[in-house]
């Protein structure tokens, strides 16, 4: 059994506002296990941390924005990867090979 972490208020706050932008029900569906995950919400507490020290990218409302526009019965693979510094850059490039994958 997995260590359920607390998370700090900002995490929980960020963790709240992230999840405001996934607005595609399907997606909400498939995704709300992983949102539970102590892994998750690690992260969460490490972006909020992140976001006070400055920008961070791509901007919050756009990390759910591949999923918001694509159904998941129409996703045949998902590509994950990590970007390097021009991560704002990546996100919309690697969105658009998505689109073009899916769609």
């Amino acid at each position: 059994m997995l260590k359920r972490c607390a998370m700090t208020k900002a995490g929980q706050a960020y963790k709240k506002k992230l999840l405001k932008y996934l607005t595609a029900p399907d997606w909400k569906k498939a995704l709300a296990p992983q949102f539970e995950e102590p892994y998750f919400n690690e992260l969460c507490d490490k972006l909020a941390q992140e976001e006070k020290a400055g920008p961070i990218f791509p901007p919050i409302e756009h990390i759910f924005e591949p999923f918001n526009f694509t159904p998941i019965d129409s996703v045949k693979v998902i590509i994950l990867g990590q970007g390097t510094s021009n991560i704002y850059f990546l996100f919309f490039f690697e969105i658009t090979i998505i689109f073009f994958l899916f769609c």
